[in-house]
């Protein structure tokens, strides 16, 4: 794959938070591979237990992502007007779980997150989950 080479010239970025193993990139880049797994727990009280929370205790982060095949066959055109890369001002409020913002071009980019929720609620006195 050809690698288009490009000028960035980006004038403000106001990046608000970059989190969790997520890339800005200003400029080409050969190769951007950020990966995370993430296990989120929830609770209705604040409790802490060291002993938790073992990425091997779910499937999720065991298991192997399904690759997409390319035996397709296609054909591209570029026709960049400049061999510039011009931005007066981006606004972001966050990048977050392997995201990327870049600004000109990547040969490969290879993201993953792995992102499980578990919501503890306590009990009320029917047994019943509590609503909010």
């Amino acid at each position: 794959m050809y690698l288009l080479k490009r000028f960035a010239n980006i004038r403000v970025a106001y990046i608000h938070s970059v989190d969790i193993c997520s890339v800005f990139q200003i400029g080409d880049a050969k190769k951007i591979t950020p990966k995370t797994n993430v296990l989120a727990v929830q609770r209705d009280y604040e409790k802490f237990n060291t002993k938790e929370g073992s990425f091997r205790s779910y499937q999720l982060f065991r298991e192997s992502i399904p690759q997409p095949s390319f035996d397709e066959q296609f054909s591209s055109a570029y026709s960049n007007n400049s061999p510039n890369i011009y931005v007066d001002h981006v606004k972001i409020l966050g990048i977050s779980s392997s995201s990327i913002v870049n600004f000109g071009s990547a040969e490969e980019i290879c993201a993953e997150a792995r992102i499980k929720h578990i919501r503890q609620l306590s009990k009320n006195v029917d047994g019943d989950e509590k609503q909010r």
